[in-house]
């Protein structure tokens, strides 16, 4: 009876963390990439109303994603 219980509050808390983890990586994804080029990790630039770009000082390209921003 208490084995169950116990089993799956256990599987709950590791799949939460899981969770967490993988939500935490798609955030950091979305908000940096590596410039193919030169590997430099690069911050997005925000701008309302523009697609999401990156741009690399070292290699002076913009990377873009064709992705627009809403302004939120």
């Amino acid at each position: 009876m208490f084995a169950g219980s116990f089993h799956s509050r256990i599987y709950l808390g590791v799949g939460s963390v899981f969770c967490a983890v993988g939500i935490a990586l798609l955030i950091r994804r979305f908000q940096s990439t590596l410039c193919e080029r030169c590997w430099q990790r690069l911050h997005r630039d925000l701008k309302d109303g523009s697609e999401i770009s990156f741009h690399c000082a070292k290699c002076d390209i913009v990377w873009t994603t064709k992705v627009f921003q809403d302004g939120c």
